[in-house]
């Protein structure tokens, strides 16, 4: 299946961000703009990849957010704002224990069944 070319993302250094916060002016020439190609699709959405440079995760460790752009099934585009506050400690600590990983993503799917059943039933 041929894929379209995906989303878009902007790096906002954590000064940046903070005035972003602030309803300050933000001088948007300074934002990093990143572009994501979709790999994959699947009923539940689409997964977006990038290479991950040593430049961009140096700007990732010392950024404030990520704002990732898509485009929802209305139409419309949405923003996902991304908190990189201790990404850098992270990135260099330990390696995530699989199983640990699995039963974690495990009862937040489970979660969002929930939610979605629960949603679901207000209707």
């Amino acid at each position: 299946m041929m894929l379209q070319p995906g989303m878009r993302a902007t790096l906002y250094p954590k000064d940046m961000w903070d005035k972003a916060q602030k309803n300050e002016k933000v001088d948007e020439s300074k934002l990093k703009p990143l572009s994501l190609a979709y790999t994959l699709c699947h009923p539940a959405g689409c997964t977006a990849e990038i290479e991950a440079t040593p430049d961009l995760l140096n700007d990732l460790k010392k950024g404030g957010r990520l704002m990732v752009f898509a485009i929802h099934a209305a139409g419309a585009p949405a923003a996902y704002p991304v908190p990189l506050v201790g990404f850098e400690q992270a990135y260099a600590g330990p390696p995530v224990d699989p199983k640990k990983y699995g039963e974690q993503r495990r009862k937040l799917m489970e979660q969002i069944a929930q939610r979605k059943q629960e949603g679901a039933a207000k209707k």
